[in-house]
């Protein structure tokens, strides 16, 4: 597996299954894909009613999301360029599947929270998109 196959494999994962933390009127861990797509909802409330809470709340998640998807573009790189190091080139594979397959498990594990999902009960994945 190539270097930018490896690092893109490891970005997929971390967006999906990496709780990060954000604050957007209350704080909470949630994976990055989560926070895109609570960004797009409140861009569309925005579109479609207007109003100055609305904007506030949707550049606060926009930004952050965003900065979530870069910083975690970072971490894919660092652990792909440790992996290219480190680890012989017939193992790669082997090494990527275990890091993002050790991530997916890790994520059906109550390892989620915020104040909009469950009354901020901890969830997994699973329960973070119901």
């Amino acid at each position: 597996m190539s270097e930018k196959a490896t690092r893109r494999v490891l970005w997929a994962a971390l967006l999906l299954a990496l709780p990060v933390p954000y604050w957007v009127l209350e704080g909470g861990r949630a994976p990055t894909i989560w926070l895109l797509e609570v960004a797009g909802h409140s861009l569309a409330a925005l579109l479609a009613e207007g109003g100055s809470i609305v904007a506030l709340i949707s550049g606060l998640f926009l930004v952050e999301a965003i900065l979530a998807v870069l910083g975690l573009r970072l971490v894919a790189g660092v652990v792909a360029s440790a992996i290219e190091r480190r680890i012989s080139p017939d193992r790669r594979t082997i090494a990527v599947a275990l890091f993002a397959g050790a991530l997916l498990i890790g994520s059906l594990f109550p390892i989620y929270t915020t104040p909009l999902v469950e009354g901020g009960r901890s969830v997994n994945l699973f329960g973070i998109f119901a």
